[in-house]
């Protein structure tokens, strides 16, 4: 059986944000080992991004501890991980491992200012077709 992976988010402007369901990623996975390890990958690149975006400017000397730790603190924690994509904007795009062994870089929708990840899952493919939505 192959398999997907679909995106629930939440994006918006300055007026108001709007939720996003069933986007799909892109990629078809041969095997749910596989899908199983970029589900796994696509949440821990998340949880990084998001500190990275909370985190401190390196020239910024705070004066408050706020456990937020330096952008370059982060950078050290991830150079070294499968799914990094470049060192500059790694957090919008992301390397997962295909069903030939390679990895293909995927831009990723639910990053940006206003846009939030609430949901990724493995759906097989083509079952979805059977859906309808109102």
């Amino acid at each position: 059986m192959k398999y997907e992976i679909r995106i629930d988010y939440t994006t918006g402007d300055s007026f108001g944000n709007e939720d996003r369901d069933n986007e799909d990623l892109g990629l078809v996975f041969d095997s749910i080992d596989l899908v199983e390890k970029a589900l796994v990958e696509i949440e821990e690149h998340y949880r990084y991004a998001e500190e990275y975006d909370r985190a401190w400017n390196d020239r910024i000397h705070p004066t408050v501890t706020t456990g937020r730790r330096f952008k370059s603190e982060v950078m050290k924690d991830i150079v070294d991980k499968p799914w990094l994509s470049d060192k500059d904007y790694w957090q919008f795009s992301i390397k997962l491992e295909t069903s030939e062994g390679e990895r293909t870089q995927i831009h990723l929708c639910y990053i940006g200012y206003f846009e939030s990840l609430r949901c990724a899952r493995a759906v097989p493919v083509g079952k979805n077709k059977l859906e309808i939505h109102f």
